[in-house]
């Protein structure tokens, strides 16, 4: 889905008909799955440090690899600088340590117009999606009575309130939402609400029915409202 819809100069077909382009779509779903395996994770571990230490070894080395590949080779192929320019630019060389660092992220390289590995941009929220999480860990670890109970009533909550955040401010903003909620990024609510909401259904996964049956009724009933909103009853 992400490559059918970066296919596009501009808005793919999927963007034309529900408003949400594929790519936006995919990456939705990556969080959700992020957040079911990732809580399954937090639950079958016994230690917050070996938490956090297995999402780190899934992150830094696979992002250190690739940006500096990207830029002692791309960068060196693309760049219109001198290589030693090029080398002695602090730009090259904080491509790949602010990108690692995970906190932030840095798309430029000297002497390039393009940015460089754009998708990175998601990271630092899945980081942040990880740090909340690990604030429920702390919970669990310190009192094991709150594993099967508490501390999962808490990760429900926070995926219903994160999805009326998200609701509130893209779809029926109102002066309370626009005061309260704006001062946040969309996109963090939109990952918050996504994770949590894949964290969810992991609490919940020995209650929700896996049925196609239930999925063709939510996919007629978001075609449906698709017309209704188009006038197409009208």
């Amino acid at each position: 889905m992400v490559l059918f819809g970066h296919s596009y100069s501009s808005n793919d077909p999927l963007a034309a008909y529900y408003q949400v382009p594929s790519h936006h779509m995919a990456v939705d779903i990556f969080f959700a799955i992020s957040g079911f395996l990732v809580t399954g994770s937090l639950f079958a571990r016994h230690s917050l440090i070996a938490f956090a230490l297995a999402r780190l070894l899934r992150l830094v080395p696979g992002i250190f690899v690739s940006c500096a590949i990207t830029a002692l080779t791309v960068g060196l192929y693309l760049t219109t600088l001198p290589i030693s320019d090029y080398l002695k630019d602090t730009a090259t060389w904080s491509y790949v340590w602010v990108n690692s660092m995970l906190l932030e992220t840095q798309v430029n390289l000297p002497g390039i117009d393009v940015g460089m590995n754009g998708s990175l941009w998601t990271i630092p929220f899945e980081v942040r999606m990880y740090a909340i999480l690990a604030v429920v860990g702390v919970a669990i670890y310190w009192w094991p009575r709150l594993l099967n109970i508490k501390a999962a009533i808490v990760i429900v909550l926070i995926a219903i309130s994160a999805n009326i955040g998200l609701m509130m401010i893209a779809y029926a903003p109102v002066a309370i939402s626009t005061k309260m909620l704006a001062s946040v990024e969309l996109s963090y609510w939109r990952f918050l609400a996504m994770f949590f909401l894949g964290a969810a259904f992991y609490i919940l996964r020995h209650r929700i029915p896996l049925s196609i049956v239930i999925v063709a009724v939510l996919c007629g009933l978001i075609y449906w409202s698709k017309l209704s909103t188009s006038g197409y009853w009208q």
